[in-house]
């Protein structure tokens, strides 16, 4: 799994977050496609003045993204420190060796 550049997720965002771009950088292909499909719709129906509907929804909807980006990105990152932590069993992958355990007291029988 590789991480995810924030630079690059918010330009896909700015420059084509009308098509979704962003959205399928991010793994979201579905509602990226519907985002697209959105916007291209709302393009061809503009002629017939009932697609100018859809560019509220479309700017409401890039708003929107443009703070789920940040917490995608922080998503991915915590996935990524998990698989890390199942691969090497510790939860201090990469911090040196892991502290030893201290010893179980012995209980007296009386």
């Amino acid at each position: 799994m590789n991480e995810k550049s924030p630079v690059v997720a918010y330009l896909l965002w700015f420059f084509l977050g009308g098509f979704g771009a962003h959205r399928m950088y991010m793994g979201k292909i579905g509602s990226g496609i519907g985002m697209a499909a959105l916007t291209v719709g709302s393009i061809v129906l503009s002629a017939i003045v009932i697609g100018l509907l859809g560019f509220p929804i479309l700017f409401g909807w890039l708003v929107v993204d443009a703070f789920l980006l940040n917490k995608w990105l922080k998503g991915e990152q915590g996935a990524m420190a998990s698989a890390a932590m199942e691969m090497t069993g510790s939860p201090l992958a990469g911090r040196g060796p892991a502290p030893e355990a201290a010893p179980e007291p012995v209980s007296e029988a009386a």
